[in-house]
């Protein structure tokens, strides 16, 4: 390794994970979150956490991004924030500087984690198809995902999307009086104006004007949680609805990539709403596709518990996977041991 460590970020519309990171992976006592909120920008974020971590120059650094990556210069999606790699060059010393769409970073950590930070939640617990594709999505403070595949020379390749701007898929005519509510002053419902953490606040206010009751002051955190405790029936019939369409768009999803290696979800929200993702409510809407149920049927489906998983995609993405040559089949016993 040259002079420093590697950087690694995963820069979110509302929170910024950091580490730092050697040959071996991610260094013992480098983790740490910031809330965005409290930072005028990316520039003098990473300067206090490396000033933290007493570091005066990185070798490498590789930030996972929360928007579309194209060239030198990123604009996040959920936040105005705007990143350069000359910015970044400038603010850690280091020449090397990669960027990628924090999917596509959840994309090639899944090889890395470990089986308490992959639990299965649905559907068979290993995949028939331990060489097919895989597929990670999610939703947080937006929504994406990205589909992997195993290159000839052992490497992962991902390819993100933006799925989250896809239109929103509805069926009933209860939720087109949602679609409606959440197009309102912008012209469409996409996908991410439900599954985020302010769908869920815009979805609670619809469940509450259809229901004619006072919408309480409740974060987007607590309305799952009260759901999830069954004390709001608001909160219940908000999180339920939730879990549906999450479900039917992640259906959707494997239908167009096929990942018969399996579903990985991630992100904050998803992963609030584990108990319900576990519960038949998920599983019967992922699987209502008439035809092909059977297809889904045959998927497994795991959720990404660690919160920094994406720190350790960009380790792979800089330094390589952890068994060169070996990747798909060293998960198969990984796999076998998660906990239901």
């Amino acid at each position: 390794m040259t002079s420093g460590p590697i950087l690694v970020a995963d820069i979110g519309g509302t929170n910024t994970r950091f580490g730092l990171a050697g040959p071996s992976g991610i260094l013992d006592g480098t983790l740490k979150r910031y809330s965005n909120n409290d930072h005028t920008n990316f520039y003098s974020l990473v300067a206090e956490y490396l000033n933290f971590q007493d570091v005066e120059k990185c070798s490498k650094a590789c930030l996972a991004v929360a928007a579309p990556v194209k060239d030198d210069a990123i604009t996040l999606t959920n936040r105005d924030w705007h990143i350069s790699k000359a910015g970044a060059r400038e603010a850690t010393g280091a020449e090397d500087i990669r960027f990628l769409n924090d999917f596509e970073a959840l994309g090639f950590a899944i090889d890395r984690l470990s089986s308490d930070q992959v639990l299965h939640v649905a559907g068979p617990k290993v995949a028939a198809n331990s060489e097919g594709a895989r597929l990670v999505l999610g939703a947080g403070t937006g929504f994406n995902a990205a589909a992997i595949t195993c290159g000839v020379d052992g490497h992962p390749k991902v390819r993100a999307a933006e799925c989250g701007h896809m239109t929103l898929p509805v069926e009933t005519t209860n939720e087109l009086s949602l679609r409606d509510h959440l197009a309102q002053n912008r012209g469409r419902a996409s996908v991410e104006r439900a599954l985020s953490g302010q769908g869920v606040l815009e979805i609670y206010e619809w469940v509450c004007g259809q229901a004619d009751i006072l919408a309480q002051n409740y974060t987007a955190q607590e309305i799952v949680h009260l759901a999830i405790e069954k004390r709001d029936e608001a909160c219940e019939t908000t999180a339920n609805i939730l879990v549906r369409l999450l479900a039917r768009i992640a259906g959707d999803l494997v239908l167009a990539f096929l990942p018969l290696g399996g579903l990985y979800l991630s992100g904050g929200v998803t992963r609030a709403c584990r108990d319900l993702i576990s519960s038949d409510l998920f599983w019967q809407e992922f699987t209502a596709k008439g035809r092909q149920g059977n297809l889904l049927r045959s998927i497994p489906v795991y959720l990404m518990t660690d919160d920094h998983a994406a720190l350790e995609g960009c380790v792979t993405a800089m330094i390589g996977p952890p068994s060169f040559g070996t990747l798909r089949n060293s998960m198969a016993p990984q796999v076998a041991g998660i906990r239901t």
